[in-house]
Parts: C-alpha cells; sequence; structure tokens
C-alpha cells in the first residue's frame, strides 16, 4: 500500500505525526509525506518534535514547491492521501482546484483519479462559508473525517484520543491500527446499581399502564396461547421501543402477527415511531 501524508497548517499536527509513528513499522506501507509551510510553524508551537524526526518517519518527503514530484501526477499510483490536518485555506485551494503546491495538487489527484483523499479539518466555530465548503468536498468525494473525540472509550490521556480518531481514519483503508476501541454494545460495568433500579422501576410501571389498556391483555395472552410468546419479553421490547432504544425493521414488523402489531401500534403511538404501513 502507498499513502501520502499531508500535513496542512491547522492546529492538531500531532494527528500527522501520530499516522506516521503507525505506519513507519508497517513494511507493507510505503508513506509519502509533504507540509505546508504553516505546518512547519505549527510542528514547532504545538509539540516537541523536530522537523528532522517526523520527516524521517516516512518513506518519502517531497518540498511543498516541488509540483514536478511523483505524487503530483495521477499515473504514480497511490492508495490515497489524509491531510491531517486540513485547515480551512487547505479545504478551499481543494474544493476550487487550485493545485498551486504540492499538498493540494496531491489532494486534486486523488480527487480525479478516484483514490480515496480524507481530509480531517480541525476548525471551530464554523461559519456557513466552512460548512458550504465541507459539503463541495463531500460531493467531490472526499471524505470528511474531524478528530471528533470520541468519550465512550473512556480516554486517560490525549494519546488516547489522537489513537483514536487516526485509528478510525486508518480504518478508511483497511488498516488496523491496534488503538481503536471498538464499540461492542455496554458493558456491564457500565451499569450500577442505581441505574439498574431506575430502569427496573421504570418498567415496571410501563408495563402496568400498557397492560392496562383495551385489548392489551388479550392481545399477550394470544400470543402467548397461540404462538408460545414469552409476555414478559413482549412488554420489555415495547419499553425499549419507546425510550428509543430499539430499532427493528419494517419488514419484521410485517411478519408478526396482527394482534402483536395492533399492541405495538398502540404503545408507541405517541412518540410516533411506528408508522400507519
Amino acid at each position: 500500500m502507498r499513502l501520502i501524508i499531508g500535513m496542512g497548517g491547522a492546529s492538531g499536527i500531532i494527528h500527522g505525526i501520530r499516522l506516521l509513528e503507525i505506519l513507519q513499522p508497517m513494511a507493507d506501507v510505503e508513506t509519502h509525506l509533504v507540509m505546508s509551510k504553516t505546518a512547519r510553524i505549527t510542528l514547532a508551537v504545538e509539540t516537541e518534535y523536530s522537523l528532522d524526526r517526523v520527516e524521517a518517519m516516512a518513506d518519502h518527503v517531497h518540498k511543498i514547491g516541488n509540483v514536478a514530484a511523483s505524487i503530483a501526477s495521477g499515473s504514480f499510483q497511490t492508495d490515497g492521501m489524509i491531510l491531517a490536518a486540513c485547515s480551512m485555506k487547505n479545504l478551499s485551494a481543494v474544493v476550487h482546484s487550485m493545485a498551486d503546491d504540492l499538498l493540494t495538487r496531491a489532494a486534486d489527484v486523488c480527487l480525479k483519479e478516484q483514490r480515496r483523499l480524507v481530509l480531517m479539518p480541525r476548525e471551530t466555530p464554523l461559519h456557513a462559508g466552512h460548512c458550504a465548503l465541507l459539503l463541495d468536498a463531500a460531493r467531490l468525494g472526499a471524505i470528511i473525517a474531524p478528530p471528533m473525540p470520541a468519550f465512550y472509550i473512556k480516554p486517560q490521556t490525549i494519546d488516547d484520543l489522537v489513537d483514536h480518531s487516526v485509528g478510525r481514519v486508518l480504518d478508511l483503508f483497511g488498516i488496523d491500527s491496534q488503538g481503536v476501541k471498538r464499540w461492542t454494545g455496554p458493558m456491564a460495568e457500565d451499569y450500577t446499581d442505581e441505574t439498574v433500579d431506575q430502569d427496573a422501576s421504570a418498567f415496571w410501571a410501563f408495563s402496568l399502564a400498557l397492560y392496562g389498556r383495551d385489548d392489551v391483555a388479550e392481545a399477550c395472552l394470544y400470543l402467548q396461547d397461540h404462538l408460545g410468546a414469552n409476555v414478559n419479553l413482549i412488554l420489555y421490547l415495547c419499553f425499549r421501543w419507546r425510550a428509543h432504544q430499539l430499532v427493528l425493521s419494517r419488514m419484521i414488523w410485517r411478519s408478526c402477527a396482527r394482534p402483536w402489531i395492533i399492541m405495538m401500534r398502540r404503545s408507541c403511538a405517541p412518540c410516533g415511531r411506528f408508522g400507519a404501513g
């Protein structure tokens, strides 16, 4: 695999550095680095890394003004490019095909050759012009991947946040960085005795109210006696559906027994979770 790592002048250059650190020991990944002049300033301001140290992590280093470099041509095959961090100036140049330096030319090549271009914009707040540029970039084929922190990983350090962000970007190229804590659903330790008690009390109150509605008890008993359904499970599914914590396809609902559908519609009608179709 051959990847271009571009570094713009926006804050957050550590993401580009971390990409190089992760990819450096991977023998099957060849990296090409190009940095803007502003990125070199950001490097000194935000990190303790020297320019020589960063450049040493890449297999090939290209000067920003060398528009005759290999990565400036579509005939030089790569698997794509990651621009981290992407400034609004970089973004504007990409969207408008400026290609006036090697950073934006390499990005433009990825777009025209329909190769993967991942932009990691780092700006806040965003005005309408910024948002329009992001939309235009996405329409051109770029993937917009701002380094937004994922707090479900329960980060202990800034490095945890950086590793997760760059790991998710590398996922887009089929590269497992081993730094992504992947979501598999809530763990048992996420629930305390208090939250379990609250959940149980809410479920009990909901079940009593729902079971007391017209025809609901009859429908439940029908499902139990004729289809072997577990009434407690039915009520619990209704409870979760009502709390917007259960998503099932319309096809599944249409394949269910009519009494079940009637009961679900009545229980969920107040929150509009089930259509009339």
